[in-house]
């Protein structure tokens, strides 16, 4: 059983960082954490899911088949990589990417800095 408790301490401690910071933020990376989960609740109150706002769909983007642990021919079945932004940043638009050697598909995003 995968224990969140860690993962979410970070994520927690990420969140305190990023409401302290006057600047725009753009936050990318594999979260280990579904969209179903109470921690990307968390997140999303503070933070706009890019994929999630452009884009309808499951957004797997792993497993890419490049994992020893699964066979290749396995399309992927979660969501685990987001691109998380600030309000002053707009997402535009979103897409997985082709596979490129990682077990995870890369996420790509157009965005749009907000200028007042």
């Amino acid at each position: 059983h995968y224990d969140e408790t860690e993962r979410n301490a970070q994520i927690e401690d990420l969140l305190t960082i990023a409401a302290q910071t006057e600047t725009p933020i753009i936050i990318a990376g594999d979260f280990n954490t579904s969209d179903y989960s109470p921690i990307y609740d968390t997140i999303s109150t503070q933070l706009t899911d890019v994929f999630r706002y452009t884009n309808v769909g499951i957004g797997a983007t792993w497993p890419s088949g490049a994992s020893e642990e699964l066979p290749d021919v396995l399309p992927p079945l979660m969501r685990l990589d987001y691109i998380w932004l600030s309000d002053e940043i707009a997402p535009l638009s979103s897409e997985i990417g082709p596979r490129l050697g990682s077990d995870h598909l890369p996420l790509m995003a157009t965005l749009k800095l907000i200028e007042e």
